[in-house]
């Protein structure tokens, strides 16, 4: 500032200095009398614009201060006030273009900062991030909603959020290791939900930062498993039991000179389990198509009472035979939308499933009631009844109640896993009451005509 001074002090004073001796030449005048004051005049202008100069370089020096130091606050937003800087231009637009760059690369930061934090917030899988101490850096609301968190948990020990013992264990000896770590564990206080975590360790430049864990929540893989192998192996069951009989029997009559009456009786024990195995693969075959949405409906509207009076008429052989009383009662109209062949199929396993586990001198009632929002449908035996902790799996495929009884009477435990399958194609819904020596009600919900206005 100093240098910048005695320029301007300099300038002016040669300036003034000029143009008075060109006055003296011009008049023919170089007395020192002349010369005097043109030379106190130019002094006293360079003293002016020196000051001048000075003054204006101090305020662009106070306002480039005060800019650094609202920029170093992290308030980015405003520039440096537009004006003259002189010879301060040269580092105004320094600063200026630093801002720029700084703005920039936040915008830039905080975008990808909200697609990571849209991204975790969408994941079906839980994530947390942990640092080297175990410490919470991030956790998604999926793994909140895995682990029943709901407080503000960044910052804490993971020790002090998580309150099941399995998912601390299984965290710190992720912590522990070098390597990616994967485990699973069961949480739930039946050990209803199973997780498999994958966890791994994420550094800077080669120096540990913490930890990422995913959760995959595999409890319907492992359900879905389970039923597989369940199924291979009861498909292989129902299919070996018949084949065996017929097989044997055939083998009888071809290697030994029977009675003309146990022969017919040895035919008939082949026919009845061929018939059994025809049942199970068109049983096979429709719940495959129905499981996998192949199976075409055509709904229309339907009188349930009197689609019910038809399939018993059909089935009034097999009624009498098992020597049991059936009981029909209506309330309503008892209209329904949906596929006839559907409501027939529905109705003839249902009933079939009654008349296979009441005893003989039994009784089977049916009910339809027209209710708001659709008709309701109850089909009720005083067969042996289910217990309360089987009321969901017996819409698994195979499963039987009493496994024995159901081969005895020929049944191929596929019939409730079909009529399930098909209610839900059809918009309607299934459920069971049962009380064991008592018996079994199975009521059915299928949706009304839509209306007039629909």
């Amino acid at each position: 500032m100093r240098s910048s001074f005695r320029r301007l002090w300099f300038s002016g004073f040669l300036v003034a200095a000029a143009s008075t001796l060109t006055y003296g030449l011009v008049q023919g005048d170089l007395s020192l009398l002349a010369l005097g004051p043109a030379l106190a005049i130019a002094a006293l202008l360079a003293l002016a614009a020196a000051l001048y100069g000075r003054r204006r370089l101090a305020q662009s020096e106070a306002t480039l201060r005060e800019g650094v130091a609202r920029f170093a606050s992290g308030s980015l937003e405003d520039p440096l006030p537009p004006r003259r800087y002189g010879e301060l231009r040269a580092l105004a637009r320094a600063i200026e273009d630093m801002r720029e760059r700084l703005v920039a690369r936040l915008e830039k930061a905080e975008g990808e900062e909200a697609q990571l934090r849209a991204v975790l917030a969408d994941m079906v899988e839980g994530v947390v991030v942990l640092d080297l101490e175990g410490r919470i850096l991030v956790v998604n609301q999926r793994l909140r909603e895995l682990t029943g968190i709901w407080s503000e948990v960044v910052g804490r020990h993971h020790r002090e959020v998580f309150r099941q013992t399995k998912l601390v264990d299984a965290l710190r000896r992720a912590l522990d290791s070098e390597d990616v770590f994967v485990t699973e564990i069961s949480l739930g206080a039946n050990d209803e939900r199973l997780l498999q975590i994958h966890a791994t360790g994420f550094a800077r430049a080669d120096t540990p930062l913490g930890l990422v864990a995913v959760f995959h929540d595999i409890t319907e893989l492992r359900r879905l498993e389970r039923v597989r192998r369940d199924f291979v192996a009861n498909v292989s069951h129902e299919l070996k039991t018949p084949l065996t009989a017929i097989r044997g029997f055939a083998e009888t009559l071809r290697a030994e000179e029977i009675p003309e009456e146990q022969r017919d009786r040895f035919l008939e024990v082949i026919e009845r389990n061929a018939r059994r195995l025809t049942r199970l693969i068109e049983d096979l075959m429709t719940l495959s198509r129905v499981e996998g949405g192949r199976e075409t409906l055509e709904p229309e509207v339907l009188d349930l009472p009197r689609l019910v009076g038809s399939v018993l008429s059909d089935m009034r052989g097999q009624i009498e035979a098992r020597k049991l009383e059936v009981h029909q009662e209506h309330d309503g109209d008892g209209f329904v939308f949906a596929d006839r062949l559907a409501v027939e199929q529905v109705l003839v396993n249902l009933i079939d499933n009654a008349l296979k586990y009441t005893d003989p001198g039994g009784c089977i009632e049916i009910r339809t009631r027209t209710e708001a929002r659709g008709v309701r449908l109850t089909v009720a035996d005083t067969g042996m009844g289910i217990p309360e902790s089987e009321h969901d799996r017996i819409f698994e495929r195979f499963y039987r109640v009493d496994a024995a009884r159901g081969r005895d009477v020929g049944g191929t435990g596929l019939g409730l896993a079909i009529v399930r399958h098909v209610l839900q194609l059809s918009g309607g819904d299934i459920a069971v009451e049962s009380e064991i020596g008592v018996g079994s009600t199975f009521i059915v919900t299928l949706p009304p005509p839509p209306s007039a206005g629909s």
